[in-house]
């Protein structure tokens, strides 16, 4: 756990040192796993097996004080925190932010008509964004989007759908000059990134076409919107993935543009000519909007897996509500994000 060496001479002892991922067993081989816990169990009730000593007991009450205790490394033995139904707790005020999205600025949603986009979409408006600009590659094309849209516009929410391949960085400057001049009232403050393009394949049988199309999807639309979009923005925010970090089976096209995502938000948030928050979020599976909730092969796939931890849209929006706020002490951090 210290991270240090072991000693060889120990070895010549016929001594073996084995790490178990007990989390692991039970994921995995269930049946196991209760037979090693009701044997352990066992050992113990008989007095074979006996905890460490000495036992330090705090209340519930003082589980500052437990924290504090082992932090000062004076501590042997373990630390124990006991529950009453009568132990009262330091409770903190939730913080509920009062900011509002700049209803005289536009706000680009990139990816904006899938299922993850349409509920930013409606988390900004309910924040008081009022121009919207979010360009697709297929505009409009399904009806959860065009009711979305509908329902905006009946609400005097100015939403610009234009069909534009941001990957195609001719494309995507043509589509902001046209808004501009459109909308010269409402000048670019905000952008978000969510655009994805999944071609899962082993790596040795993944053709070109299947690399290039997840590649685009990611670092050519962050790379585009990094030098075609204002640099004096609140928020330059792209949704990007653990997988870049852990990497995932069949996936190692989306992990190399998470990485790259990663790599431009900490370039920008280093660099003095970029304003802003310029973050990048590696989120784990979103298990209640996008492509989860809407493909059953996917959403097999996670409950096969779990090997990373979902994440609802309650919780991104939340995060998100945290890096648009043009308040942010980030947006005057020096540091990478």
């Amino acid at each position: 756990m210290a991270n240090s060496l072991l000693p060889m001479g120990i070895f010549a002892k016929n001594v073996t040192f084995a790490a178990v991922d007990l989390v692991s067993i039970v994921k995995t081989n269930k049946k196991l796993a209760t037979q090693l816990f009701t044997k352990t169990m066992g050992l113990i009730a008989e007095g074979s097996l006996r905890g460490p000593r000495p036992l330090h007991l705090y209340p519930l009450a003082e589980a500052e004080n437990a924290f504090r205790f082992m932090q000062s490394g004076n501590n042997t033995g373990r630390i124990v925190i006991t529950r009453t139904e009568n132990d009262q707790v330091t409770k903190h005020a939730v913080h509920r932010s009062t900011w509002r999205f700049d209803a005289n600025a536009t706000y680009v949603i990139i990816g904006g008509l899938g299922g993850l986009g349409r509920a930013m979409i409606e988390w900004m408006v309910g924040k008081g964004a009022k121009n919207l600009l979010v360009p697709s590659r297929s505009g409009v094309s399904s009806k959860a989007a065009s009711d979305l849209v509908a329902r905006l516009r009946d609400q005097h929410v100015r939403i610009a759908t234009p069909k534009c391949d941001v990957s195609c960085a001719a494309e995507f400057s043509k589509t902001l000059q046209d808004y501009i001049r459109s909308m010269p009232q409402a000048p670019i403050k905000g952008c978000i990134n969510s655009a994805m393009a999944l071609h899962d394949a082993i790596f040795n049988n993944m053709t070109h076409h299947q690399w290039a199309a997840t590649i685009q999807s990611k670092v050519q639309t962050s790379w585009n919107s990094h030098t075609l979009l204002p640099r004096n923005i609140d928020f330059f925010i792209m949704l990007s993935s653990l997988v870049g970090i852990y990497g995932a089976l069949g996936q190692s096209n989306y992990a190399a543009g998470c990485t790259f995502q990663d790599a431009l938000a900490r370039a920008r948030a280093v660099a003095s000519a970029y304003q802003g928050v310029s973050v990048s979020l590696d989120l784990g599976w979103l298990l209640d909007a996008g492509i989860i909730s809407e493909r059953e092969d996917y959403r097999q796939k996670w409950q096969g897996a779990q090997d990373i931890a979902g994440v609802r849209a309650a919780d991104l929006m939340a995060v998100l509500d945290h890096f648009c706020d043009p308040a942010s002490p980030l947006a005057n951090c020096s540091s990478g994000r």
